[in-house]
């Protein structure tokens, strides 16, 4: 048997070693009955319910030794403390007493008495607490005594109450935590809607004795809602099995309190029951984009409602009021988990959210500090303007053009009076940061931002997509406000209205196999300021089912830089304003075509070294401007994507350049083409997109070889003596046009990135395919002791001083143990 007292983990979940499945985890309560603010709380990261019970743990007084610093001493032998440590020696002692008194009891069978008498707490509000803070409640001596028998068996969660997981909004919080008044905070809104789901419960069940033909029912009027995994046919005595349950509440459900049960039975008769409670919210209906009702509520209880936010919405403004004493809040819990919530004054709750997320949100009121039931009126406006287009695209137009449009609005809300119509540009401000990480470490960064950004764009790059980085971000507060943990060679962070002040930025370093991992920090301010270039007119009042007609027109002014420029339309009234994006790209300048393709051949042998692509580009407005494009072979194959970037004024050509080793290396067939010309402007806004296909009629084959350059293939050729191994040996695939010296280095390492040894071997090849063998000593790895891959690593392709080929990660082993082995080692043979 195993107890574990558990502090608070960082995640809000509990952890190891509080998380085993057969682990009785302890959490601490004080003199009152209260679960102690340092006891931690589930649930596990699978979706179990912990801890399994609570006990004493707060200023608790026993015997201990002289002269501790850190200890509050009552007299010479003994001393108060706190925490979970506390605790579970009290309920380890409940565990003696059972033991005592029926010594043929399993782990399991004491947990189940553990369990089945505890008895629940309420918190400082009266309200019993959640099963994450205490589990099945307080250890009971007593009641546990009274339950012992030979067919002890036990469910952990006792009880499944539905509902909805609930965050704090804007990356404030990431675990779970609704504010309620109480003394922890409630992790979840225990209502659904019709069409809701609940699916993150697991249970786990646990017998004394050994079962046989177990099954699972479900009853009540939740029976057809329910999904429950099969448990094990059949459980030896001791043991644990873990099992899922989801519930979906079918569309067009009654508003009110279901009720059911799961049922664990043993050759058909039930053993153990676990109830279920589901309260349906009552719906909001919307007409003319407002909502309102007249409700009671007792104290300490909840009234849940839900209504649908249809995608575009601008506005939702709720309130709450109330004529009496008591102390009422108003829950906004989105369809994304995230919670809304204002503190009131003078019996009233107002909540205000723009651009909040489509679909079916639940409004909970909650009653506190209150000696009688309260009437209550509940409000909600909602402000729903839907454009005709939705954004416009104004495209491509010189400096001194002009584009217009008619945009329809239709207003599927309250009416919009007194509109102002205004034009809203964006700028930007990038800077970057360059950085590195190894293995399990971090890199911190602070940046300063300033009140006027209105949206706040992080973006991490590096080269090599085995590694594995993750980005987060800290506001002036010290909250985490987001974070990116992908899985690719890029991690992107966008935060709206960031306050302004002290930013941090961290970033965290996973599977990075060589000793660092160099990366590029891309942080982007952007800021809104007026747009002279829009002028429009529309209608000062738009009422509720009604549409009207805003024109719109956009004037580029003369000598505007060549670039890319968005903006928005903002459309203000009395209860909403509504924002749609206008782009436009200024042509500064235009490709013409193609006025040269020359080959270089600089040793005169009739194969090309280069190929020369002269791109000619109109620019009225003076500027470096950049052109990229792309050279395929006759399959379709892409052999080079070239960039290069002039200073023009006027007219002028972008030199477009490819190596010829590259396309004799990586095409397959001719005649080549040149294709997907893209030229962009001095910020790096796309200007034009030029489509045309230009065929060059040369083969790869025309083009000057590569002097040597891997083949892309890898044996294992590693030596083996009386089954075991005796050295690691990697057969590496090279492809030699000119034949000389050349030497091969890498670095072969484990899964934890340490590097098991390193290798230069020089060797004269002949033209032709050459396998050269890199022969590596396994004593590091055997002296490690643990069983991992092997990757070669770093490999490197080099003559003279120039490397002529290079792979990152060239090649992985299956699986080896340490044990596989000779002892006898021979040192590194080059």
């Amino acid at each position: 048997m195993v107890l574990a007292g558990m502090l608070l983990a960082l995640s809000g979940c509990i952890d190891s070693p509080g998380d085993g499945v057969k682990v009785i985890t302890v959490g601490a309560t004080d003199c009152r009955g209260h679960v102690a603010d340092f006891s931690g709380s589930g649930p596990t990261r699978d979706g179990r319910t912990k801890p399994d019970v609570v006990a004493p743990g707060v200023n608790v007084i026993a015997s201990a030794p002289l002269g501790l610093k850190d200890l509050k001493y009552v007299d010479t032998y003994y001393a108060k403390s706190s925490g979970t440590s506390l605790s579970t020696p009290a309920v380890a002692g409940v565990a003696a007493l059972l033991l005592q008194k029926d010594p043929s009891l399993s782990p399991a069978g004491v947990k189940a008495a553990l369990l089945k008498g505890a008895v629940s707490l309420n918190n400082t509000l009266g309200e019993e607490y959640e099963p994450y803070y205490q589990g099945a409640g307080l250890v009971n001596a007593y009641n546990s005594y009274r339950l012992l028998s030979d067919d002890l068996c036990g469910v952990m969660p006792d009880r499944w109450m539905v509902g909805r997981w609930a965050f704090m909004s804007g990356g404030k919080a990431v675990s779970a935590g609704l504010d309620s008044g109480a003394d922890r905070p409630q992790k979840k809104i225990y209502a659904l809607a019709p069409g809701d789901e609940d699916w993150t419960t697991r249970f786990v069940f646990f017998t004394d004795r050994e079962r046989e033909n177990l099954s699972i029912d479900v009853t009540g009027d939740v029976a057809g809602w329910i999904t429950v995994m099969d448990l094990p046919e059949s459980m030896p005595e001791n043991s644990h099995a873990v099992f899922g349950a989801s519930i979906a509440v079918p569309n067009g459900t009654s508003p009110g309190v279901y009720t059911g049960s799961i049922e664990i039975c043993e050759k058909g008769t039930p053993i153990i029951s676990v109830p279920v409670r589901v309260e349906v919210a009552s719906p909001l209906i919307s007409v003319m984009g407002s909502a309102s009702l007249a409700d009671e509520i007792s104290p300490g209880s909840w009234r849940y409602y839900y209504l649908d936010v249809p995608l575009g919405t601008q506005q939702i403004r709720s309130r709450l009021s109330w004529s009496g004493s008591s102390d009422m809040d108003l829950f906004l819990l989105a369809p994304t988990s995230e919670y809304y919530h204002e503190d009131s004054s003078n019996g009233m709750e107002e909540t205000v959210l723009n651009n909040p997320a489509s679909g079916r949100w639940i409004l909970a009121v909650h009653q506190r500090n209150a000696s009688s039931s309260e009437r209550f009126l509940l409000r909600v406006e909602r402000s729903f303007v839907k454009s005709e287009p939705g954004a416009w695209n104004a495209g491509v137009l010189m400096p001194g053009g002009v584009a217009s449009v008619s945009i329809q609005l239709r207003n599927y809300g309250l009416p919009l009076r007194n509109i102002s119509y205004s034009g809203i540009v964006e700028n930007s401000t990038s800077f970057s940061i360059d950085g590195y990480v190894s293995e399990r470490l971090s890199w911190t960064a602070k940046f300063d931002v300033p009140e006027d950004v209105r949206r706040l764009s992080l973006r991490l790059l590096w080269d090599n997509p085995k590694s594995d980085l993750d980005l987060r971000l800290y506001s002036p507060n010290g909250r985490l406000a987001a974070r990116s943990e992908g899985y690719e060679s890029t991690e992107e962070i966008q935060v709206y209205d960031p306050p302004p002040g002290s930013w941090t930025v961290v970033v965290i370093g996973y599977d990075v196999f060589s000793d660092k991992q160099n990366f590029e920090l891309v942080t982007t301010l952007h800021t809104r300021e007026p747009w002279g270039w829009l002028d429009v007119s529309g209608p000062e009042e738009i009422q509720p089912g009604t549409a009207a007609n805003v024109s719109l027109t956009l004037r580029v002014p003369e000598g505007a830089p060549g670039k890319e420029v968005r903006g928005y339309l903002e459309i203000r009234g009395d209860n909403s304003s509504l924002e749609i994006p206008v782009t436009v790209t200024v042509a500064g300048a235009s490709v013409k075509g193609v006025d040269d393709i020359s080959f270089e051949d600089r040793d005169h042998d009739g194969s090309a070294d280069a190929l020369s692509i002269m791109v000619a580009v109109n620019a009225p407005v003076p500027g470096v401007y950049r052109a990229e494009g792309g050279i395929f072979d006759c399959s379709g194959r892409l052999i080079k994507w070239m960039r290069g970037s002039a200073a023009i004024s006027g007219t002028g050509n972008i030199e477009l350049r490819a190596d010829g080793r590259e396309i004799w290396k990586s095409g397959g067939c001719g005649p080549l083409s040149l294709r997907d010309i893209i030229l962009y402007g001095e910020d790096g806004d796309v200007l034009e997109e030029y489509n045309q296909t230009r065929i060059i009629d040369r083969s790869p084959s025309d083009f000057q070889p590569p002097q040597a350059y891997f083949s892309r293939s890898f044996t294992d050729m590693s030596e083996r003596a009386g089954g075991r191994i005796s050295s690691i040996v990697i057969g590496v695939g090279v492809t030699v046009n000119v034949p000389g010296t050349y030497t091969i280095t890498a670095r072969l390492r484990n899964d934890d990135g340490d590097v098991i040894g390193e290798i230069a071997n020089t060797a004269s090849l002949r033209k032709g395919n050459s396998t050269v063998a890199l022969r590596f000593n396994p004593t590091k790895f055997v002296m490690l002791g643990e069983r991992s891959r092997l990757h070669l690593t770093d490999l490197k392709l080099i003559s003279g001083d120039e490397v002529l080929d290079s792979i990152d990660v060239a090649w992985s082993s299956s699986p080896m143990d340490p044990a596989d082995f000779t002892s006898e080692r021979a040192m590194v043979s080059i």
